[in-house]
């Protein structure tokens, strides 16, 4: 083998020991309840006699996507509260399949089979149960993408293995409205809301692992639809563009009262979005340039109505309150209603969030503004919008990343400044061309 050769075998085999090595089980040392967002999770001790012959049952023992359980734990209960194991101490033979990426072991399918074949279980006489670690991430829009490209990835799997049984766990820490989209998912049976045990988790064939999913391969460096495709175990090329784009599922009766909500302030005229902020403050548009976009945008086009899903800045001038409409108090319902008032929408201009994904499901026209990544990365496979890039974003100091930390209040008026340089007309012109694209009309003065 030529030294390049190896190099790059090497490279492999090193992310395939980081990516296992980051697995671990815990047990509580008392019994444990903990609760966050209406939701509660319970843990039970192993007995004296387990603890003292250190011979854990695996119904104490628990495992999946960790971190944010163990910090609560020893949070209210103390560190002595919880005990790490790495899940190497299980014997080889009993643990699930931990399935790779694509690039690291081949078609998801065929690691699938090999496996079976090598525990000697082939034909399966039973479903083929398979399990998702932490969903497909904790954030909105990565779970909405996520499970657009999971569908494909069952459809796939199930060309060999027809009868299949998934399931879920999601992360302490996901974001309301996660399980909500999750459970969504025909192809997911059941959902976990805290780390399962070992002896649950052993019953599965195999398993996806997207704990830490900003450290697996492709991430902000291919489409997000293509780095879960690769990273659940399929070629992303083998996949269509048309199945790349997030699909949602409405509720029907909702929609219907966002209608009549709109309805009855804009007397069914047509009403864009403008959505400024998203989880986090570096993909988040700046109050300044908000006005600056609302003042354009009101001033030089025919939009009689602009809608907000977020509370306006208080310097947003009294001559333009009068046409925006402010339904935040609607869309923070729930996840449900945030769907139902965007799909009454005309078109869009957002940020690098949610309303992303789901604009690109419900073939809202529009475009998105982002920070610190390529628009590729977000929009390539959804026709019906524009990604825009702030001025200078690739030279900014957060380029390539996700979240702003504790650096943001030296940062922040360097990203303001970049949004202020913003040419929203440019904006608006792209957005008309997508409206027009998607047989609409036109907003932009004659």
């Amino acid at each position: 083998m030529g030294k390049n050769c190896q190099a790059n075998h090497n490279g492999l085999l090193d992310a395939q020991h980081s990516l296992l090595s980051n697995q671990s089980l815990f047990y509580v040392t008392q019994a444990i309840c903990i609760t966050q967002s209406g939701k509660e999770a319970v843990f039970t001790p192993p007995s004296a006699n387990e603890l003292a012959s250190l011979q854990i049952d695996s119904s104490h023992l628990y495992t999946g996507p960790l971190f944010w359980d163990i910090w609560q734990i020893q949070q209210s209960f103390g560190k002595d509260s919880v005990v790490t194991l790495p899940l190497d101490r299980v014997p080889d033979g009993v643990l699930p399949l931990r399935i790779l990426p694509y690039a690291f072991a081949g078609d998801v399918s065929v690691q699938l089979s090999n496996h079976l074949a090598q525990r000697g279980l082939l034909p399966l006489h039973r479903p083929l149960r398979l399990v998702l670690f932490n969903g497909t991430g904790t954030m909105l829009g990565d779970t909405l993408v996520g499970l657009t490209a999971f569908k494909a990835v069952i459809n796939s799997i199930r060309k060999v293995f027809p009868d299949i049984e998934t399931q879920a766990v999601l992360a302490w820490n996901a974001r309301p409205g996660v399980e909500s989209i999750v459970q969504r998912c025909p192809d997911v049976q059941h959902i976990h809301q805290q780390a399962i045990t070992l002896h649950e988790f052993c019953k599965f064939d195999a398993y996806w692992d997207f704990s830490a999913l900003l450290a697996l391969p492709g991430y902000n460096t291919i489409p997000l639809v293509d780095y879960y495709l690769q990273n659940l175990g399929v070629d992303p090329v083998t996949l269509p563009a048309s199945e790349k784009v997030p699909a949602l599922a409405l509720d029907a009766e909702l929609c219907s009262k966002a209608r009549e909500l709109l309805q009855s302030i804009t007397a069914s005229a047509p009403c864009i979005l403008i959505h400024a902020q998203a989880s986090n403050p570096l993909r988040s548009m700046p109050d300044a340039a908000l006005i600056c976009l609302l003042e354009t945008l009101l001033e030089s086009t025919r939009w009689r109505y602009v809608a907000v899903l977020n509370s306006l800045p208080s310097t947003i001038p009294i001559e333009l309150r009068k046409r925006i409409i402010d339904l935040s108090e609607w869309s923070s319902r729930s996840i449900n209603h945030f769907f139902a008032i965007m799909a009454c929408m005309e078109a869009l201009v957002t940020v690098d969030t949610l309303a992303v994904h789901a604009a690109a499901a419900l073939r809202l026209p529009g475009v998105a503004v982002f920070s610190t990544i390529d628009p590729d990365l977000r929009v390539a496979y959804s026709p019906n919008l524009t990604g825009i890039r702030i001025p200078g974003a690739h030279d900014l100091p957060a380029w390539g990343r996700h979240k702003s930390g504790d650096d943001w209040p030296g940062m922040e008026a360097v990203y303001e400044s970049a949004w202020l340089q913003m040419d929203w007309q440019t904006v608006l012109a792209a957005l008309d061309h997508k409206i027009a694209l998607n047989n609409s009309y036109s907003i932009c003065e004659e």
